[in-house]
C-alpha cells in the first residue's frame, strides 16, 4: 500500500506528526511498530514528540514497517544510517532511472526486468548494506507496475511462480491488482510469496517471528499475513548477510 492512500493535512509538517499519523492510520500501537520495526517503543514516542533527531536508519527500518515509502517522511539520502534524518539534504535518487542509465533500456518491460535483476542482485547482497537505495527500488517497482496492462502483470506472476491458493495459474484484474503487487514485493523482499502458504506454514512462521496470535487463534491466513509481512519485510531490509530469513526455514 502506498502513501496515496493516507490522507495528510497542512497539520502534518513534520516528521514526528507524520509517523504518528501513518502509525494510527495503520492501526498500530507503538508497542506493535516497535515489534514490527525493531526500533524501540521509547524512540519511537521520542520521534513523535519530536524530542530527539532521527536517525535515517531507523527511519528506513519504520518507513518498512508501516509499508510505505522512505518519501512520505521527506527526507534524503544520507551518508550512513547514524546520520540525522531532517539533515539530509535532496531526495534519494530514483532506482529506476539508475537502472535505465545503466543499462540504456527505454522499453517498460525490459526496465522492469531490469529493476527485478537489480532488486534480486541487492537481496542477496543484502538490502541493509543499501538501505536508502533498496527502498528506492522497491518503490519504483510498484510505480513502474501500475503502468502494466492486467495482461502483462498475470504474465509476470506466472514467471516468479505466484498462484492462487488452488495452485491454479492468477488472472489479475482490478478487484485482486492491489493485492498482488503485495505479492510481487513479497517475493523480491522476502524471497517467496506469502499468500501461497499454506495457514499451518504461516502459523510456524508468525510463531518464529514473534507475532503473536490473536487469544481465539487466527482466523484464516490473510490475517497472518497483514500481521506478518511487516515483520519479515522489515526484518530482510535489515540484513546485511546472505539467505533467507531463518523463520522461513
Amino acid at each position: 500500500m502506498s502513501d496515496e492512500t493516507i490522507p495528510f493535512g497542512p497539520e502534518h509538517d513534520t516528521l514526528g506528526k507524520r509517523l504518528k499519523h501513518i502509525r494510527e492510520f495503520r492501526r498500530f500501537s507503538r508497542k506493535q511498530l516497535a515489534e514490527a520495526s525493531g526500533v524501540s517503543e521509547k524512540t519511537i514516542e521520542r520521534y513523535e514528540y519530536e524530542t530527539t533527531d532521527a536517525k535515517w536508519g531507523q527511519v528506513t527500518q519504520l518507513a518498512g514497517a508501516l509499508d510505505v515509502p522512505i518519501s512520505v517522511f521527506a527526507g534524503g539520502e544520507a551518508a550512513n544510517d547514524d546520520a540525522p534524518f531532517d539533515s539530509v539534504p535532496g531526495p534519494v535518487k530514483s532506482a529506476s532511472n539508475v537502472v535505465s542509465e545503466r543499462t540504456g533500456l527505454t522499453d517498460q518491460n525490459q526496465r522492469l526486468d531490469a529493476l527485478l535483476s537489480e532488486i534480486e542482485d541487492t537481496r542477496l547482497e543484502g538490502f541493509g548494506n543499501y538501505p536508502r537505495y533498496t527502498v528506492a527500488l522497491l518503490d519504483d517497482l510498484r510505480d513502474t507496475l501500475r503502468y502494466f496492462e492486467f495482461s502483462e502483470i498475470t504474465s509476470l506472476t506466472s514467471e516468479i511462480d505466484i498462484k492462487n491458493p488452488d495452485g491454479k495459474r492468477l488472472f489479475v484484474d482490478e478487484s485482486n491488482l492491489n493485492g498482488t503487487l503485495e505479492r510481487i514485493v513479497d517475493v523480491a523482499v522476502i524471497g517467496c510469496d506469502l499468500c501461497s502458504l499454506s495457514q499451518q506454514r504461516l502459523e510456524k512462521i508468525a510463531k518464529k517471528a514473534g507475532v503473536s496470535a490473536p487469544f481465539l487463534g487466527w482466523d484464516d491466513p490473510s490475517e497472518i499475513i497483514e500481521h506478518l509481512r511487516p515483520k519479515l519485510r522489515s526484518q530482510c531490509l535489515a540484513r546485511k548477510d546472505l539467505g533467507r530469513l531463518p523463520e522461513l526455514e
